[in-house]
């Protein structure tokens, strides 16, 4: 009876040590997770500052285009106005 109590217990010494070991395991994949998460955060910070850059220089570029376009169109109004005259 003793004997088998002893292989009862050994038994539960190995379930609990591979359940530990399996907690273990599993607690380092969340903290890895968690890291990763960080750097995917990090990540769409720069990609949403870069995006605002972007946005910046196409509004400045926009604004260029269009004065360029308004002095265009008053040279060629301007030309033409005196070439039909």
């Amino acid at each position: 009876m003793n004997s088998s109590r002893s292989i009862d217990r050994r038994k539960l010494g190995y379930f609990q040590g591979t359940v530990l070991t399996e907690l273990k395991h599993i607690k380092q994949g969340i903290e890895e997770l968690k890291e990763s998460v960080r750097d995917l955060r990090e990540y769409l910070s720069q990609t949403e500052r870069r995006i605002d850059r972007i946005e910046k220089r196409l509004s400045f570029i926009r604004g260029v285009g269009l004065t360029l376009f308004a002095i265009a169109n008053g040279i060629y109004g301007y030309l033409f106005n005196r070439l039909w005259r």
